[in-house]
């Protein structure tokens, strides 16, 4: 097992017991009950605070607000990482689960609480797992009260690229790092640093990316300011897609969320030089629950990257506050 790897997956996943997460039910759920992913995985190296690599990770949300982490250390040991935000775990508590894949593939593990919001289950240098979680059709945890059922759509090439991402590490060439750790520690890539420090925020608590609100992930990376929770993401856009398709897709991936209601006030639409912008805010209801405002910022540049920024925040004006801040670097690098 990796040395540390209870805190250093900390970079990707939250979790809860399984008798807090899951619905009732037993390894024989109905298909239907499976969790589907949200998007695909997002597999890549995890490095030091000094970039030397540690360990690889390929990640997913799932839409009932949990995440699935599966983790290959250097020397091929498979973790992992179930997660919820607002967990209450006791650290350091523990208890038996039955790792099983499909009907075929059935491991007895242990689940251990490595702070009081995650979830990990280690699995050592278990090839046959690494196997099963490449080609099989549903991953199942089952508990002492309950089961959680996901779905492995996409695995049988994320599992691949993550076994080639620990090679790659391994040789001294490892892809561009989807975070970094020092300890417990995460940390922003410089040029996001650098934007956040130039549109005045002084001082943030970094969160893991799978920690997003239901809705609104995958996040590339998460962060809290005051009462704001900000995350950013970026993807590469096909070319016949434009900015107001990219954006209504992800506000209709936040929809199922706002049962209650669903409000949408379009702000400012601006087009720059190297790339357009589109202002939104939405009233988020649940179906039973406050209500949670989300500001949104989205940015498509020329070459087709397509950036999203989220605020969410109980008060409608600091989530937009914070938004523009953001806004107005970003509209005046455009610019130049």
């Amino acid at each position: 097992m990796f040395k540390s790897l209870l805190r250093l997956l900390a970079v990707a996943v939250l979790a809860v017991p399984l008798a807090a997460a899951a619905r009732s039910g037993s390894a024989d759920d109905a298909p239907d009950e499976r969790a589907a992913p949200l998007g695909g995985w997002r597999v890549g190296p995890v490095v030091t605070k000094d970039g030397a690599f540690a360990y690889c990770i390929a990640e997913s949300k799932f839409d009932n607000g949990q995440s699935l982490v599966i983790a290959r250390s250097r020397q091929g040991e498979i973790n992992i990482g179930l997660g919820m935000p607002a967990a209450h775990l006791t650290k350091g508590s523990a208890w038996p689960v039955t790792v099983m894949v499909d009907d075929d593939f059935k491991r007895e593990r242990q689940a251990v609480a490595a702070d009081p919001d995650m979830l990990v289950i280690a699995n050592g240098s278990d090839t046959r797992l690494f196997e099963a979680l490449t080609h099989g059709g549903a991953l199942a945890i089952r508990g002492p009260k309950d089961t959680i059922r996901f779905q492995l759509k996409g695995t049988g090439k994320a599992m691949p690229e993550l076994k080639s991402c620990v090679d790659q590490g391994r040789g001294g060439k490892p892809a561009a790092p989807l975070g970094a750790v020092s300890g417990s520690s995460l940390q922003l890539p410089p040029v996001l640093k650098q934007l956040l420090a130039e549109a005045g925020f002084k001082k943030i608590g970094l969160m893991a990316a799978s920690a997003a609100p239901v809705g609104l992930g995958p996040a590339d990376y998460l962060w809290k300011a005051g009462g704001v929770t900000a995350g950013m993401a970026e993807s590469r856009a096909e070319r016949t897609r434009g900015l107001s398709d990219l954006a209504d897709a992800v506000l209709e991936r936040l929809r199922p969320r706002c049962a209650g209601g669903f409000t949408v006030r379009e702000g400012e639409s601006s087009n720059l030089p190297r790339g357009g912008f589109r202002s939104t805010e939405v009233a988020c209801t649940a179906a039973s629950g406050p209500t949670s405002h989300i500001a949104f910022l989205f940015e498509l540049g020329r070459g087709g990257l397509f950036k999203q920024f989220f605020f969410e925040a109980p008060d409608s004006a600091a989530a937009a506050r914070d938004r523009d801040a953001i806004a107005g670097v970003l509209k005046q690098v455009e610019s130049r």
